[in-house]
């Protein structure tokens, strides 16, 4: 599964130097990816909305994580509660880890 965390601050951190090259705006750092990894923490709020903190998916990253790689957590039980396989569940964590990633 491709990183999207970084994607996105690569892809930003692209389009300002595309941008400064143009002329359009200045940055005063040479280093941009102070620049884009805010930018890209504020675009990540916004899809997020303010339903949960980082910190609140953070937790849930955790939880899933332990559900993944927990097999006594995850034995049967969990899978006929929730609908997902053990798979799934990997692939929801991978999805939770790129969205809290702090770098």
């Amino acid at each position: 599964m491709k990183d999207v965390d970084k994607e996105l601050k690569v892809n930003i951190t692209q389009a300002l130097h595309e941008i400064e090259k143009a002329g359009d705006v200045v940055l005063i750092s040479p280093v941009l990816e102070g620049a884009a990894k805010i930018i890209a923490e504020k675009t990540k709020e916004a899809y997020i909305g303010e339903l949960f903190s980082h910190e609140e998916l953070v937790f849930f990253r955790q939880l899933v994580a332990e559900a993944a790689h927990n097999d006594k957590l995850f034995c049967g039980e969990l899978q006929a509660t929730t609908g997902y396989t053990k798979e799934t569940v990997e692939e929801l964590l991978e999805k939770l880890r790129n969205l809290t990633s702090y770098y």
